[in-house]
């Protein structure tokens, strides 16, 4: 068994959310979802929702958490299917 699926839902949603923000380019408080921790990531079933996601997100901005990207980071958290719709772009 992998070490992903021996954790609880929270710690594979939280995994998951920052791999498809490493994926846009941006990374919390500087983290980086390692290559062996991506190859666990399609073995989460069910695969977190949207919702489980933005819920997250809102998590993540609640615990002050420092998103640091580069120029086109913003665009492709919004071209991300995931994030689509999010306010997590908007906030100051």
């Amino acid at each position: 068994m992998s070490w992903l699926m021996s954790q609880p839902r929270l710690t594979q949603v939280y995994t998951f959310v920052t791999h498809k923000l490493n994926a846009c380019g941006i990374r919390p408080d500087g983290a980086v979802i390692k290559p062996w921790l991506v190859e666990e990531l399609d073995k989460i079933d069910p695969v977190p929702t949207k919702f489980e996601c933005e819920m997250v997100l809102v998590g993540m901005v609640t615990e002050g958490v420092r998103f640091q990207g580069d120029p086109t980071s913003a665009d492709r958290f919004s071209a991300e299917p995931l994030f689509a719709g999010s306010h997590l772009g908007k906030i100051k």
